[in-house]
């Protein structure tokens, strides 16, 4: 916890184990014509929701053993539900991957989260995407599939999912 004035003002989460980060490659156009960059990026699985020319493109291999992100992911959110905490925020924004010898799942984000009910700071919610008045975040209602979550704001066209 971060504290302010006697007052809880933030709080502080782990940083992403390397394993989490890959080489992006990125095509950009100059005087010479194509060149390749290369930079460290953070391993989100939104990059996996592409097509397999793209993700090759950018310097990611997926084989079927990275099914067991999911597997890994499952097991992450059990081991959070039993201890108490509610996701307020999953997407594959929010979730790095590693498909090395130990394929597996981190979220980020956390300040979406619950721990048996509390929150260390006021539940935010995303432009567009707010749930219907008097509805509580981070419930089980809310998560993607709920009651509430269904019922939510419909996203704007041309924004992301």
């Amino acid at each position: 916890m971060v504290e302010q004035g006697g007052r809880t003002s933030g709080f502080l989460i782990r940083a992403a184990p390397d394993r989490f980060r890959f080489d992006l490659r990125s095509l950009s156009s100059g005087a010479t014509g194509w060149r390749t960059r290369s930079s460290c990026s953070t391993a989100n699985l939104e990059f996996l929701l592409n097509d397999d020319a793209y993700v090759a493109g950018i310097g990611l291999t997926v084989s079927e053993r990275d099914c067991l992100l999911l597997a890994d992911l499952a097991g992450t959110l059990g081991r959070l539900h039993r201890i108490g905490a509610t996701v307020g925020d999953l997407s594959p924004k929010n979730l790095l991957f590693s498909s090395d010898d130990r394929p597996g799942c981190f979220p980020i984000d956390c300040d979406a989260m619950l721990l048996r009910g509390a929150s260390v700071l006021p539940q935010a919610e995303t432009p567009d995407r707010q749930l219907p008045a008097n509805e509580e975040k981070a419930t089980p209602a809310a998560a993607p599939g709920g009651p509430a979550a269904t019922a939510a704001t419909p996203p704007r066209p041309g924004s992301p999912p």
